[in-house]
């Protein structure tokens, strides 16, 4: 057993989880860590010290990093195939290791990307790799799809990659696949699928003609880690007596299968042929590299931590050992095996076991009922308050299976008098999302009932019952219709001696009748101590509000754009902008822009911050200057905004402000707080706040 590494250790940028778990049971960290320590040698180490090899003993393949799952070598050991993850991100990625050039790494795919949502991290191998192919299985909105890249050497001797291929298998009944193994003549690749029955089979696909799709085994077995070696198949399968794996040999002509191993304990990823052998066991309780060889089984490792995965290019054998809480690639040298005996057990069962179904009377089946059967979980309960006064609660609870959500929203805008309340019961039972609720909406808004330059405003308070619609149109874009019906009252004008003038023009209560609809693209990529650190996102919203009463229609428009690119280290530079435009009657819905985020020249809730028409943009420089001191968790913040928000055309000029901005981000998993000090460098006309502008925020850390 390798040595653990203490639970006070902070790895890169990994949370300090031992920190939170120490305080949640009110203990110190050493005191937890000497209670692991022992543990370990109560449960572990007369076992360990048994075992003779260390991990230590073996050689680290550094080119693979330690951040991979699963790997692949190809038949003359020049190139491997890598899958790792981004553990800040959860992206996925494949590469090739070039081993003939000092390992020199390529990436082949990554996920989180059109046409490949997951690329199955942790879940099941997905790697094929000969010396002139490389295949795998990606996950997509329709299904499972294999693809295909050649391979070749350029004039230099790199590696270079090929164009993809696809083979979409959801179309031929597949519901995952894994498992694939390319025949040595680079014609076939045979895979285990799993089927709408819940059975994981073989499959053989000819790659001369991917259209047809052979099923090979059509049984209740389990089937892992295809091997297709020079005399057919291996694989493990629990095709046994007592339900462990073993390995099996299958002929993909003639659909013979032969035992080659019994062992009353499991064992797994084949590689060779049937008379010479190699694969992991747990027969000695541990994961160990066995061999079969001319029917005599042999145990190459004694490792005190587990060894997966092994493969054997000519005299170099590798494995995957754990350690340190991550895997690492290892070369195991020849003089560093061991040589074993590993004697036949007794008592194996005589023939494997046979599926059985369970016998369930018909009166103790009940159909699933949301909320009553299934009962209740709370899915969030948080929220965030800003300068100003701004502030928001929110919490939902779902039914087990999340079919259907209630959620309640409270939010306090500057002011308790303009307290904004919602509630919603959410259906996610199919692709489109179903909304219904009520609300009630208070906001100040900017008057036009008077055409001047002056700034009124007036508390608009809407309240009434609404249905929505979202419904996506790929993984990464949709559409979003809502309908309101509502009441409207306004009060509180903001200049007392034109009150009667504007009441005039105001009936009181009103019908409101409001469409909206929305578009989104969504490819920001989100980083845990950063938030969005990558990719692009669009949004346009159109809504339309027509009064019954004064048969009026009122337009509003706006699109939010954003892109974030990752420099190094996570040093973003982010951009983002907004343009919107309220058309129509006195009664429009004009915007207030939010100064905690752009337009940081003016202080929260000031009046130049209101207009029918706004266009602004900002850049924003984060950086992590708490690496340096171990505290990831905080951030630098540089920013220039630019923009302009006004009442009526021909005032864009006089409404342009901008600023710049310095100060802390402070992201402690799922809250971010940050403090910013902006220095206007211009502002439209009225009173002159003294700079610095403090701008405060606390809220959920991906928005």
């Amino acid at each position: 057993m390798a040595a653990q590494a203490p639970l006070t250790q902070v790895h890169d940028n990994v949370p300090q989880f031992p920190r939170l778990l120490a305080d949640e049971l009110k203990r110190t960290p050493e005191q937890l860590q000497k209670d692991w320590e022992d543990y370990l040698t109560q449960q572990y180490r007369g076992e360990a010290d048994g075992l003779p090899q260390s991990l230590d003993d073996f050689d680290v393949v550094q080119e693979a990093g330690d951040r991979l799952d699963a790997y692949v070598a190809s038949p003359s050991g020049e190139a491997i195939a890598v899958r790792e993850i981004d553990p800040m991100t959860g992206i996925t990625d494949i590469s090739l290791l070039d081993m003939r050039n000092g390992g020199r790494k390529t990436e082949v795919i990554h996920d989180h990307v059109p046409g490949a949502l997951s690329l199955y991290f942790f879940q099941r191998p997905t790697l094929a790799l000969s010396d002139m192919l490389i295949a795998y299985f990606a996950e997509t909105t329709a299904g499972p799809e294999l693809e295909l890249r050649s391979i070749s050497r350029n004039g230099s001797g790199k590696l270079e990659l090929g164009g993809a291929q696809r083979v979409r298998l959801h179309q031929m009944g597949v519901v995952q696949g894994s498992a694939p193994a390319l025949s040595p003549d680079g014609t076939r690749l045979a895979f285990v699928g799993l089927n709408n029955t819940g059975w994981q089979n073989i499959y053989l696909l000819d790659l001369r003609d991917p259209k047809h799709l052979r099923q090979l085994t059509n049984e209740a077995y389990s089937w892992h880690n295809l091997y297709w070696g020079a005399d057919g198949l291996l694989a493990a399968s629990d095709r046994t007596g007592n339900m462990h794996y073993n390995i099996f040999h299958v002929n993909p002509d003639t659909v013979s299968i032969e035992r080659l191993t019994h062992c009353l304990q499991d064992q797994d990823a084949p590689q060779g042929t049937s008379n010479d052998l190699i694969f992991q066991s747990w027969q000695s309780g541990t994961a160990q590299i066995h061999v079969l060889v001319g029917g005599r089984e042999t145990r190459l490792t004694a490792a005190k931590t587990e060894l997966i995965n092994p493969s054997r290019r000519g005299d170099t054998l590798y494995a995957l050992g754990f350690k340190s809480g991550r895997f690492h690639l290892y070369r195991i040298p020849p003089e560093r095996r061991l040589a074993i005996p590993v004697l036949s057990e007794p008592d194996l069962p005589a023939s494997a076991w046979h599926p059985t179904l369970a016998d369930i009377p018909a009166g103790e089946i009940r159909a699933y009922r949301p909320f009553k059967t299934s009962g209740i979980r709370l899915d969030q309960l948080g929220g965030f308050f800003g300068s100003g006064g701004f502030g928001q609660v929110s919490a939902q609870v779902s039914d087990l299976m999340r079919n259907y959500s209630v959620s309640a929203e409270l939010a306090v805008l500057g002011n308790f008098k303009y307290t904004d309340f919602s509630s919603a019961l959410t259906s996610f039972s199919g692709r489109t999302k179903w909304v219904t609720g009520a609300y009630h909406l208070v906001e100040a808004r900017l008057d036009n009932v008077f055409q001047d330059n002056k700034v009124r405003t007036y508390l608009n308070r809407e309240f009434g019952v609404l249905g929505a619609m979202q419904y996506p149109l790929t993984a990464f874009s949709f559409i979003d219709a809502e309908l309101r019906l509502a009441g409207v009252k306004r009060s509180d004008f903001s200049e007392s001696n034109l009150v009667s003038t504007w009441e005039a023009k105001n009936p009181g209560l009103e019908t409101l009748i409001d469409p909206v609809l929305r578009l989104g693209y969504d490819r920001v990529v989100y980083e845990l101590f950063t938030g969005p650190f990558k990719g692009y996102g669009l949004l346009f919203e159109a809504d339309s509000s027509y009064y019954p009463a004064r048969r009026e229609w009122n337009e509003r428009g706006r699109l939010d754009a954003a892109y974030y690119l990752d420099l190094v280290g996570r040093t973003i530079l982010a951009f983002q902008a907004v343009g919107g435009a309220s058309l129509g009657g006195i009664f429009r819905d004009p915007f207030m822009v939010l100064s905690d985020d752009i337009m940081r020249g003016y202080p929260f809730g000031d009046d130049r911050l209101r207009g029918n028409y706004v266009l602004a943009g900002k850049a924003e420089l984060r950086f992590p200057i708490g690496t340096f001191l171990k505290f990831p968790e905080l951030r630098g913040v540089l920013a220039a905004d630019y923009g302009t928000i006004f009442k009526q055309w021909g005032q864009a000029p006089s409404g342009i402000a901008s600023s710049y901005s310095a100060g802390l981000a402070l992201n402690i998993p799922p809250l971010a707080i940050n403090i910013l000090f902006s220095f206007p460098d211009r502002q439209a006309a009225g009173p002159r706040e003294s700079a610095p502008i403090t701008h405060f925020t606390l809220r959920y850390l991906y928005l």
